[in-house]
């Protein structure tokens, strides 16, 4: 879970809480290992500040990339090089964008996807209707 790591921006002088997680940016057909930034206020900064939205479109042009092709050339700035051998990755765009969700609820102090799903099990419990069973 990524809000262990924490970090913050400024905005007018006011503190942003934000925690980062590491992730690949396609530039030039290259793929660069970098922080990926997400701010309290839904702000992410993927070598740029994006919305939450602008983020998912990052995500869905392959600009945060989680396809990792075989061969492909990646990089950590001033650390290594190399080419991807058997990449394999456990997140599409959609899983990312949502735990990078639940990071920014994490952030704000309310349930994230989990905790919203958890407390759809116990007021199911409490009522076994059918319009509680669909919400869960």
């Amino acid at each position: 879970m990524a809000i262990q790591r924490r970090t913050w921006r400024n905005v007018d002088g006011e503190r942003i809480e934000g925690t980062w997680r590491h992730a690949f940016i396609r530039n030039g057909g290259d793929h660069f290992l970098t922080d990926l930034l997400i701010y309290a206020d839904g702000m992410v900064d993927c070598w740029g500040l994006e919305t939450l939205d602008g983020f998912a479109g990052k995500l869905a042009s392959g600009w945060v990339a989680t396809d990792l092709p075989e061969g492909a050339r990646a990089s950590a700035h001033h650390l290594a090089s190399w080419k991807f051998a058997e990449p394999k990755s456990w997140l599409t765009p959609e899983m990312l964008l949502g735990e990078v969700r639940d990071d920014i609820d994490q952030l704000n102090g309310v349930p994230d996807s989990t905790g919203r799903c958890l407390a759809a099990v116990d007021v199911f419990r409490d009522e076994p209707t059918e319009a509680n069973r669909n919400a869960v």
